[in-house]
């Protein structure tokens, strides 16, 4: 087609989804700025047209990925986790699952070289050892 020098086009953008915000800007010198953002990670659908025509490409897929890890929107799931934590021994080897999610609670991406602490306190009397014997004590360590 012809290059546009001037605005007014009936250009529209639009999205299968209502969780894909879309915003089409006419800078009024033939040139059109298309925005969209979404606060769910998923795969969108992107129309553009002209007229009520498609454009070249268009609809085409949009990827939007979860931000960056917000530890605090995290979730840890295991049998030692919750209010119940009777099946936890002190010295034994528990399994956890850590769910990363970033701030608006979508699947994140752990970063890597990212280390978790897990710290599990427990009332006095409300644990056993490992090794059968009497009560544990915590015991504070160079490294903490």
């Amino acid at each position: 087609g012809n290059i546009c020098t001037e605005g007014g086009a009936p250009l529209k953008v639009s999205s299968n989804s209502n969780l894909l915000v879309t915003r089409c800007e006419d800078n009024e010198n033939g040139t059109y700025t298309i925005s969209y953002n979404s606060e769910v990670a998923g795969i969108y659908m992107l129309s553009i047209t002209l007229n009520g025509m498609h454009m070249v490409g268009s609809p085409t897929p949009i990827t939007m990925h979860a931000a960056e890890m917000e530890v605090a929107r995290c979730e840890v799931e295991g049998a030692i986790i919750g209010a119940d934590c009777r099946d936890a021994v002190v010295g034994g080897k528990e399994k956890i699952k850590v769910r990363c999610r970033d701030a608006k609670g979508n699947d994140a991406e752990a970063t890597s070289g990212l280390v978790f602490g897990l710290l599990l306190l427990a009332r006095h009397g409300d644990f056993k050892r490992a090794d059968g014997g009497g009560e544990a004590e915590w015991k504070k360590t160079k490294e903490e």
